[in-house]
C-alpha cells in the first residue's frame, strides 16, 4: 500500500512540474498565455500599433506602443529634409526582463538596436504622412525586421 501511495505521489508532482513549468519548458505555452500575434524572426512582418507579438522559442514579446510624433515631410509639401517619425516599442525578454526603446524613421537616426543578441530593426512607418491629414496612432503599421 506505501508502496501505491510513494508512486501515486510521484505521478501527482510529475503532473504538478509540467502543469505549472509550461512556460518554462514550451516556447509556445509561453506565448498562448498572452494574447499575441506571431513574431517571425530574420524576415521582414508588419507590426500594427497596439498589438503584442511574441516568439516562444526565444521567449520574447514585443509591442509598438507609441508613436513620439510624426515628423516626417508630407506628400504635397516640399521639405529640404526628409524628416522623423520615432517609434516606441516595449521588449518582454523572459531571460532577461523588460526593455524600452525607440527607432527612427530617418536613416540619419536610429533605425536598429540589437538587445541581447538580437536585431530589432525599423524598415518602414505606414501611413506616410499627406499634408492636412491628421492619423490616430491606432492607424501606423510598423515593418520590422528582427532578427539574430
Amino acid at each position: 500500500m506505501k508502496q501505491l501511495t510513494a508512486f501515486s505521489l510521484s505521478l501527482i508532482l510529475i503532473f504538478v512540474v509540467f502543469a505549472t513549468g509550461c512556460e518554462t519548458f514550451c516556447g509556445k505555452c509561453y506565448c498562448e498565455t498572452y494574447d499575441a500575434r506571431s513574431l517571425p524572426l530574420n524576415d521582414t512582418f508588419e507590426m500594427k500599433f497596439g498589438e503584442v507579438y511574441c516568439n516562444g522559442a526565444e521567449r520574447i514579446r514585443i509591442a509598438f506602443d507609441s508613436l513620439y510624433g510624426d515628423g516626417r515631410c508630407p506628400i504635397g509639401v516640399y521639405c529640404v529634409w526628409e524628416g522623423n517619425a520615432r517609434v516606441h516599442f516595449t521588449l518582454e525578454d523572459k531571460k532577461e526582463g523588460t526593455s524600452e526603446f525607440i527607432l527612427n524613421t530617418s536613416g540619419g537616426l536610429l533605425t536598429d538596436t540589437t538587445i541581447h543578441g538580437i536585431v530589432y530593426e525599423l524598415i518602414n512607418l505606414d501611413p506616410y504622412p499627406i499634408v492636412d491629414v491628421d492619423y490616430k496612432q491606432e492607424v501606423y503599421t510598423a515593418t520590422m525586421l528582427i532578427s539574430h
